[in-house]
């Protein structure tokens, strides 16, 4: 069989610009650290990569979710906290104020201090997250939970129902926060009854006051220990049409009552955030440990064996400069050079 000459040029040279590209590809290889560049070299282990790197990033965005939660349930418990120590302090005055020595004039001083109290408690009520967003504000979190009419004292509600679920990994969720609603105007009446309805917080501190506020006369003695009301459909309400100590009295016993249920309710809302912040912890390691093992099989997956690589590396070397060398000999040949 005839081999032209052309023909071993052209089989040579092809045979150099395949080595010559595997040779690339191994470069490629070692200076990456990856085994493949496109998905075309391994469309399986491309696949594999893609879905490993899609959890990844899910795992990544669920952390990012589970740090905005925290920041705004450790903002919420400071808050609470906070509020916790407002009631404490208006239950001290409520009994201190509840003894014979006190005069109109001390009594009124007490509830200025009250309403100062109240206005306190609104604040904190309208707390903002870090983005402005209210904590206590329930699903419209971009405005203003609570208000102050000046005209009458009062605190405007303006809150709405709701807690937002955030997902701070597979299959599991968290409230942000909780709405003003239930930290501070649902407050169960008794810890037994459901049918004994709640207490609102801003009420009650309002009619404390409104009590102290009012002209008294008669004598005083203090009512210990505080009276339970019996009638459970007007839940510890506050309200005094009387002008006499004796009914003082009886709204003073009655908002130790009303204080110490709104005490326990704040801290079973702090144990509620609590929780959940335990929650948050528990699942951010585990996102953490589930993305350090995908990271690992991705790893597995992608990475080349580097000592394997630069020994492969090397013989393709050895073997395009080999394939180098032949050409330029068969270049050579002629039969002109021997005749």
């Amino acid at each position: 069989m005839r081999i032209s000459t052309q023909q071993i040029y052209r089989q040579s040279i092809s045979g150099m610009m395949n080595q010559q590209l595997e040779l690339t590809k191994t470069q490629q290889q070692v200076s990456t650290g990856k085994r493949f560049q496109t998905a075309s070299e391994d469309p399986i282990a491309a696949q594999q990569s893609l879905t490993m790197q899609r959890s990844l990033d899910r795992l990544a965005q669920f952390d990012k979710q589970a740090v905005l939660v925290d920041g705004r349930l450790r903002e919420e418990e400071n808050a609470v906290t906070s509020s916790v120590d407002i009631l404490q302090r208006v239950r001290e005055l409520v009994v201190a104020a509840n003894n014979g020595t006190q005069s109109n004039e001390s009594r009124a001083a007490t509830a200025a201090e009250i309403r100062e109290q109240i206005k306190s408690l609104m604040q904190l009520a309208n707390s903002q997250d870090g983005n402005g967003h209210y904590l206590f504000g329930g699903y419209q979190d971009d405005k203003v939970p609570y208000s102050f009419d000046a005209a009458t004292q009062q605190v405007q509600t303006n809150t709405h129902a709701g807690q937002r679920l955030v997902t701070i990994g597979p299959g599991r969720q968290v409230a942000d926060g909780d709405t003003g609603a239930a930290v501070f105007q649902q407050v169960p009446a008794s810890a037994t009854d459901p049918a004994a309805g709640n207490i609102d917080l801003f009420k009650a501190l309002s009619q404390i006051a409104a009590a102290l506020e009012t002209p008294r006369t008669g004598g005083q003695e203090p009512v210990l220990p505080p009276v339970v009301p019996a009638d459970p459909t007007a839940p510890y309400d506050l309200s005094d049409s009387t002008t006499t100590v004796d009914g003082l009295n009886g709204v003073l016993s009655k908002a130790l009552v009303v204080l110490d249920r709104g005490l326990g309710h704040l801290s079973d809302v702090r144990t509620g955030i609590g929780v959940r912040l335990n929650q948050i912890e528990q699942q951010t390691e585990t996102n953490a440990s589930s993305s350090l093992q995908l990271t690992a099989l991705k790893s597995d997956n992608e990475d080349i064996d580097i000592a394997e690589a630069y020994s492969k590396l090397s013989l393709q070397l050895s073997g395009l400069q080999a394939a180098q060398k032949a050409y330029v000999q068969v270049q050579g040949l002629s039969l002109f050079n021997y005749l």
